[in-house]
């Protein structure tokens, strides 16, 4: 029971990241509106790696909310 509680926990931890991290996705694309892509290396690299981990962040927390899901189809099915 506790390993699942745990789970649960992890889960809500990279749920609240991974809002943090769309917002800040969101302020890059409203400050990015007004730059030419690639006329600005450093913006533009910033912008890359930001949707790199927050696609990376995404499908990590994805992987957290099945594992979830599979402890407790396992626990109820038992």
């Amino acid at each position: 029971m506790s390993d699942q509680s745990g789970s649960f926990i992890k889960l809500r931890s990279h749920l609240f990241i991974e809002a943090i991290l769309i917002i800040a996705l969101t302020v890059y694309m409203v400050l990015a509106k007004s730059h030419v892509v690639g006329a600005d290396f450093a913006f533009t690299a910033v912008g890359a790696a930001l949707m790199a981990f927050v696609t990376y962040w995404t499908l990590s927390t994805v992987r957290d909310g099945i594992e979830v899901l599979a402890q407790r189809a396992r626990a109820n099915h038992l």
